[in-house]
């Protein structure tokens, strides 16, 4: 047996063996390649996708914020005009024009009060209670108080304002949510 022969032999059947292995190690990473780019570029669609999500995503939170804020202007202007208007109705209620019938109205409300108490503040009421002959007595409470028997009756100015508001409540909201858009 002739060794170079054999090892020539052995030799290029290593040489091939590792041809192919090579060959399919060269196919395998061409796969792989492959996959990897195919699986980036996913990822790339997906990172895309995320991307588009998250920003889909503040976009809605950040409308409902802008709401939530308009809402809370909106709530405060009609708050703040609400409270100019209550204060207004107090001025009024007990102002020279208005004080003879709102003695009169609360009158009908207590008619058969036992003792009424009226602020210092409220001169013309004061005035409009003398004038109609009712007795009463002066206090710094800034209220109008009726008592009866052992109940009493707050109807001062800003009672009978707040009740006021309260019954037109959503019609001022309304008008002023109109006024404000």
């Amino acid at each position: 047996m002739d060794l170079d022969k054999l090892r020539s032999v052995v030799f290029a059947e290593a040489q091939r063996k590792a041809q192919e292995i090579l060959s399919s190690a060269e196919e395998e990473i061409a796969k792989l390649r492959q996959e990897h780019e195919k699986r980036v570029e996913e990822l790339k669609l997906a990172t895309a996708q995320q991307k588009k999500k998250l920003i889909e995503t503040e976009t809605e939170r950040w409308k409902r914020q802008i709401e939530y804020e308009k809402r809370m202007l909106l709530e405060q202007v009609i708050v703040q005009a609400i409270q100019g208007l209550k204060g207004r109705i107090e001025d009024e209620i007990v102002s020279g024009g208005y004080a003879p019938s709102y003695v009169d109205w609360l009158k009908k409300q207590v008619p058969e009060a036992d003792e009424w108490t009226v602020s210092r503040d409220y001169d013309e009421l004061q005035r409009a209670f003398s004038k109609r002959g009712i007795k009463f007595t002066v206090d710094d409470s800034k209220k109008v108080k009726a008592r009866k028997g052992d109940t009493v009756f707050d109807l001062s100015p800003d009672v009978v304002a707040n009740a006021i508001l309260e019954k037109f409540s959503h019609e001022i909201y309304e008008e002023f949510k109109g006024l404000l858009k």
